[in-house]
């Protein structure tokens, strides 16, 4: 996980705020997670990365990072 920084969130965009924009701060790919790309739901507790904004579950970070690689951002 060197080289990335994780913050954490329970704020999850919904589908409504999607419908005009793809991203928002909170999430760059939403919906999945990084690590395990299986679906982060709204309102559940997550993990997102500084240095490209993707989320991840708490405990998946380290999976998410091994598939990025170093610096992917």
């Amino acid at each position: 996980m060197a080289g990335y920084t994780w913050t954490s969130s329970t704020t999850y965009c919904d589908t409504d705020t999607h419908r005009t924009s793809p991203t928002c701060a909170d999430c760059e790919t939403p919906g999945q997670c990084a690590g395990c790309q299986r679906t982060i739901p709204a309102g559940q507790p997550h993990r997102i990365c500084r240095q490209n904004g993707e989320a991840a579950h708490p405990g998946c970070e380290q999976a998410a990072a091994d598939r990025w690689g170093p610096g992917y951002w």
